[in-house]
């Protein structure tokens, strides 16, 4: 018994060796973790998001920062315009570089309760970016709406999303947005 209470006080202190190392994030500024998320989405996935302070790292069930209040912007005409709101953005992280902070490196990203405003001329520019080759990283979005609006502003159309994802497929070589929902 006496080498097993060994490995146990082994196996225990391993544990808590790595559950601290996974809350190292706890400790960056959250400044920094706000700008280089920002960077890093502008950077990977070629989206413009605006970002409150309100971020909160978590470990489980793998490392990731949960920002509320998000906001998507595009450029239309060289000025920045919002096209969606976000309550939740839970960005996932990699977790083999923690002390590294200089390579801050994100594994996926994913959107809860989006609503999205699309006038034709936002799709126009979307579409333009649609040409470019996605992240292979995944964004997923989870119960969100979509609403197309017309050159007056009024709602011609709306997409209630269950589910939707965007990624590039290397198998495929293309852009996939696959959607789940109904439109109205």
């Amino acid at each position: 018994t006496n080498n097993f209470h060994k490995l146990l006080i082994v196996f225990f202190s391993l544990l808590l060796i790595y559950l601290f190392y996974l809350s190292i994030p706890n400790f960056y500024d959250k400044t920094w973790v706000q700008n280089t998320i920002e960077d890093k989405l502008i950077k990977d996935f070629n989206i413009d998001f605006s970002m409150s302070a309100d971020i909160t790292y978590n470990f489980l069930p793998t490392p990731n920062f949960l920002i509320k209040d998000v906001k998507i912007f595009i450029n239309d005409n060289e000025k920045k315009k919002e096209i969606s709101q976000i309550k939740k953005l839970r960005v996932f992280i990699d977790q083999k570089k923690f002390f590294e902070k200089k390579n801050f490196y994100i594994n996926k990203v994913k959107i809860y309760d989006a609503n999205f405003s699309l006038q034709k001329n936002d799709i126009v520019l979307l579409n333009k970016g649609s040409n470019k080759k996605f992240s292979t990283k995944e964004i997923t979005i989870y119960n969100g709406n979509i609403f197309f609006k017309d050159n007056e502003n009024e709602i011609i159309a709306i997409t209630k999303v269950k589910i939707a994802s965007l990624f590039y497929d290397d198998l495929k070589k293309m852009n996939l947005f696959n959607l789940d929902g109904k439109v109205f």
